[in-house]
Parts: structure tokens; C-alpha cells; sequence
């Protein structure tokens, strides 16, 4: 199989699927697949969010695809409408999987992190059917429109003010808020799939507020969802380990144990 499936020209996936296996009485074993959806704040998708994670899904024996989604630098106008695209073409591809593969196409997951996670949840929602259930690490999910503001101007003026600021780049801020302000958190129903959440106290970045009203809105709908919050660590830890850590403070094993208790969550789910 190829190594890049194209979805547009500023769009594609890698799968990283397991190897074709029988059980005892010669029956196929089919085994559940996870979406990988990066975050990089919609300007890039971050390495240490995609391959890493696939191949860590595989040791679970979960087929994984990860996904590289269009960005704003690629496309200044992009929009949620074009993401849903680019993630419908990508499960429409699994579920024309040939059986060869061995796909258990009932059992579709998903994880993204940060706006990877603000894809992924909007993908649970508009698509519930679609996924068994999804996990979201430090998701990128609620965002107030005090906070958008703030983040805004905050990095207007640490680029010198308006003035001195470069156009492409307040573009780029721009359309990234305006995706930020379709706030998955305001369109939760019951029908959302079940959701697995981590978060940080320390993540200065997205706040963990974000991932506890998630939760709490969830539950109120009466959705199953698990959320953890680790009292260290910054934000874009990823699996918190040595296969994702590029500097000191992003491999903590008590945050690395997000993906087992994740997997956890899955099974419990079916």
C-alpha cells in the first residue's frame, strides 16, 4: 500500500496498518483502527503528534492512520467545512478498505491533540456515527470569546503592535481565531460519541479549564467520557515519553500513562 494517500493538493494520510493475521481456527482477526490527528495550531501538523502515536497505537494492535490536514498557510480561507472534508475522504477511504486488510470498520476511533483536537471533536459531532469514541489531548475545545481576544492581542503586541506586525502573519492569526471561535464545547449533544480527555494544570497555552466544562458537559448529557489532569507539564507533550520528548520537560511518566488508560477507555466502549 502506498506510504502517502492524497486527499487535495494541501492535504493526505499515512496509514500504518498491521499486518494481515488468523486466529487458531483459521478465522481472519479483524482489529479496530485509530485516526491520528496532529495539532500545530492549524499553521503546520506536528510530527511529534502523528507517526509516534500511529506506531504506539499498532504495539495495541490497532491499525492507525494519521492525518495531514490543510493549514492556514496553505490555504489563508480555510475553513471547518473544508477540514469535515478532508476527514470524511479520509474514513470514507477506511471504509472502502479492501477485507483483505482487516479492518474491523465498526470500531473507527479517533485522537487529536490541541487543534488537532478541535478537528477531532468537531469530527465526533458532525459525523457521531463515524466513531466508536474519541480521545482528545489538551484539545484546542472551548475557547471563550474573552480568551480568543486576548490571545489576539496578546500576539499582536509581542510582534510590536499592529504597525509593525506582518500582514501575513495577522492574516494567518485572524483566520486561525475564527476557526477557534466555533467552539466545539457549545455543540455537544447526546448523541457525541464517548470521549477520553487529558489535560495539564501548567498548560499555559490552552487552558485545562477547556477539557473540564468539556467533560462536565458531557456528563450532564448523560455521554460517557473519562478525563485526566496531570498536575505537571507543558503543553504538546504528546505520549510524554522519549519517542516525543525534544527538550527537558516533555518526558513525564506520570503523563505518559494518558495512552494506556486511553486504550482502556476504548475497550471498555467495545
Amino acid at each position: 500500500m502506498e506510504r502517502i494517500i492524497k486527499i487535495n493538493d494541501t492535504a493526505f494520510f499515512e496509514p500504518y496498518l498491521l499486518q494481515s493475521l488468523r486466529d487458531q481456527n483459521k478465522e481472519p482477526i479483524k482489529r479496530p483502527l485509530l485516526i491520528v490527528i496532529p495539532g500545530g495550531s492549524y499553521t503546520y501538523v506536528s510530527p511529534r503528534e502523528g507517526q509516534p502515536v500511529a506506531l504506539k497505537a499498532n504495539t495495541y494492535g490497532y491499525h492507525a492512520v494519521v492525518l495531514s490536514y490543510t493549514t492556514l498557510p496553505d490555504k489563508i480561507d480555510l475553513s471547518l467545512d473544508n477540514l469535515m472534508n478532508e476527514f470524511f475522504y479520509l474514513y470514507n477511504w477506511i471504509q472502502n478498505l479492501d477485507d483483505s486488510y482487516q479492518v474491523d470498520k465498526t470500531r473507527i476511533f479517533a485522537v487529536g491533540f490541541s487543534a488537532g483536537g478541535h478537528l477531532a471533536s468537531w469530527a465526533s459531532i458532525k459525523f457521531p456515527q463515524a466513531l466508536k469514541a474519541v480521545a482528545l489531548g489538551y484539545g484546542a475545545i472551548g475557547f471563550s470569546a474573552d480568551e480568543i481576544k486576548m490571545a489576539y492581542d496578546t500576539a499582536v503586541e509581542q510582534m510590536g503592535g499592529i504597525e509593525a506586525a506582518d500582514e501575513k502573519t495577522l492574516r494567518e492569526g485572524e483566520a486561525l481565531l475564527s476557526l477557534m471561535e466555533q467552539a466545539p464545547l457549545d455543540h455537544l449533544s447526546e448523541n457525541t460519541p464517548p470521549t477520553f480527555l487529558f489535560h495539564t494544570m501548567e498548560d499555559s497555552l490552552v487552558p485545562v479549564r477547556q477539557s473540564i466544562d468539556y467533560a462536565k458537559k458531557l456528563n450532564s448529557l448523560g455521554v460517557a467520557a473519562e478525563l485526566h489532569c496531570y498536575g505537571f507539564g507543558e503543553h504538546g507533550l504528546s505520549l510524554a515519553d522519549q519517542t516525543t520528548a525534544t527538550k527537558p520537560g516533555q518526558d513525564l511518566r506520570p503523563v505518559e500513562t494518558w495512552f494506556d488508560l486511553a486504550m482502556q477507555f476504548f475497550s471498555k466502549i467495545g
